[in-house]
């Protein structure tokens, strides 16, 4: 099926980093329409959480993200929460130079509002197993499922750079067994190629 993300959800008056949701009524209508379109729906919670790994804990972050939880977690359009948007850089590089604490905190905080649906994130890096396993940065799990995103013209080489950062997709799928779903972000690209 199809599903799409519903980023930037918010309105175009922003503060800084800071943006404004649009209105509850308008986002219910946003997933009712997905919903009686047969689409499910990422719902867009990265603000928030990419403000918690920079900000660290604050009670009017987490009074919004229940609310919109608590709100929308037993829509029938309802995929999952995309919690971050390139985790790499914006989440985890920012949760290591602000000190604050570490993402998995903020994937259990979520999970006891929600267990049911999944923690989504999409990731500049191939280096997923990051975000889905303990590791030196993150002592325990911060995502379900990753996205790797693909900006790139020509997909291959994505998955082939070999950098020191990020070996790329061919190293990433060689662990066995795996732990994340992969998932393909930005195929525009790829869907844009001359079919032969």
């Amino acid at each position: 099926g199809i599903t799409w993300n519903m980023r930037y959800f918010t309105s175009n008056a922003c503060n800084g980093t800071v943006c404004e949701r649009l209105s509850d009524a308008f986002i219910r209508s946003y997933m009712d329409w997905s919903h009686a379109a047969g689409i499910y729906v990422m719902f867009d919670l990265h603000n928030e959480f990419e403000r918690l790994a920079k900000e660290g804990n604050s009670t009017e972050l987490w009074r919004n993200i229940t609310a919109q939880v608590q709100q929308f977690r037993d829509h029938p359009a309802l995929l999952g929460w995309y919690i971050c948007d390139d985790c790499m850089t914006q989440w985890l590089i920012a949760q290591i130079k602000a000190g604050t604490p570490t993402l998995d905190t903020w994937y259990r905080a979520l999970k006891r509002l929600d267990p049911y649906h999944p923690a989504i994130g999409a990731i500049e890096s191939v280096n997923v197993n990051v975000f889905t396993t303990a590791n030196v940065f993150i002592p325990a799990p911060s995502l379900d499922v990753v996205m790797v995103e693909n900006y790139v013209p020509n997909l291959p080489n994505n998955a082939r750079r070999g950098i020191a950062i990020d070996p790329g997709s061919d190293g990433t799928f060689s662990g066995w067994p795996l732990t994340w779903e992969p998932v393909v972000n930005c195929p525009g690209v790829w869907l844009n190629q001359d079919r032969k």
